[in-house]
């Protein structure tokens, strides 16, 4: 009889330790992501740089060749058909959020906005598996285009911060 409060400490205590675990595990693999905000009005060019090192130790160690960036391009220029065109990127492209079912839109279908002027764009990007280990990894290139004319380049580079000596060295 003695023994079940001692039973119910060391469960609560064992609770409390798995859910910091939870919390620690969560807060590393916040950076599996990237978002990027674009004005289409001031922002002619923008630089995108994806650290794969940075990810988090599980996005590192199971899937660091797939990764997703979220681009939020704000038309304050009240540009119309907006669409989008890819340069040396390997992409699942959608206007979808992380909660829906994301449906693939092509480069000849144009984007829509929402009210308050914002172009949601998601890129699940994958790069080739040996390119993974060394500082610079991949580039690529999103332009967002209206009526042929285009608006923004965005410049996407992914890197491998962990090998940043041998970038140097060799």
């Amino acid at each position: 009889m003695k023994k079940r409060p001692v039973y119910k400490f060391m469960i609560f205590i064992m609770m409390v330790i798995f859910m910091c675990l939870l919390n620690i595990l969560k807060t590393e693999n916040d950076n599996d992501v990237v978002r990027e905000k674009v004005n289409l009005r001031k922002d002619k060019h923008v630089e995108c740089v994806v650290d794969i090192a940075k990810m988090g130790i599980l996005k590192y160690y199971l899937e660091p060749y797939v990764f997703t960036v979220y681009l939020r391009c704000k038309n304050d220029i009240n540009a119309e058909n907006i669409s989008y065109k890819t340069e040396t990127i390997n992409a699942f492209v959608s206007q979808g959020s992380k909660k829906g079912l994301w449906k693939q839109i092509r480069e000849d279908e144009y984007l829509t906005e929402n009210k308050n002027k914002i172009i949601p764009l998601s890129l699940e990007i994958n790069i080739p598996k040996d390119r993974i280990y060394q500082y610079s990894v991949w580039n690529g290139k999103v332009k967002i285009i209206s009526n042929e004319n285009v608006l923004t380049n965005i410049n996407i580079k992914v890197i491998n911060s962990k090998y940043i000596f041998r970038r140097n060295f060799l």
